[in-house]
């Protein structure tokens, strides 16, 4: 049973990743299509609303594999490491990069797993993206 949820979640990450790509194409599209005149504005703003819920889908695909990656540590709620992301890229933006650390001690405080671990996952979550882009 543990395996098959497994596959389930690295299927629905895959798709979820395939899908915002998708999106982000047809967005660019679209937006390249629409020209620079003001007539329309509501497509402008439709695109702009749809931008801002594809970075908050980009947050749930960071959760999904903050959880996959916590999943040995201890329980792993993907809806509270969704708003810990959220709290620790605000830190981010309010604090600049002396926000970094506050995304894994959130995550720690939450989940109840030492903090030595959660830096870790974070390092090894940042690895995985280096390896994605190459």
């Amino acid at each position: 049973m543990d395996k098959k949820r497994l596959w389930l979640g690295a299927a629905a990450l895959v798709l979820l990743g395939y899908v915002s790509i998708a999106l982000g194409i047809s967005f660019i599209y679209m937006t390249s299509a629409a020209g620079s005149s003001g007539r329309d504005s509501k497509r402008k703003s439709a695109l702009h609303s749809a931008r801002i819920a594809l970075i908050y889908v980009c947050f749930a695909l960071r959760a999904m594999r903050w959880q996959v990656f916590q999943k040995n540590l201890g329980k792993a709620e993907f809806w509270s490491i969704y708003r810990m992301t959220l709290a620790g890229f605000a830190a981010v933006f309010v604090l600049g990069r002396a926000g970094e650390p506050v995304r894994p001690l959130l995550l720690s405080r939450k989940a109840k797993i030492p903090v030595a671990d959660t830096f870790g996952i974070t390092c090894w979550s940042d690895c995985s993206i280096l390896r994605a882009v190459r």
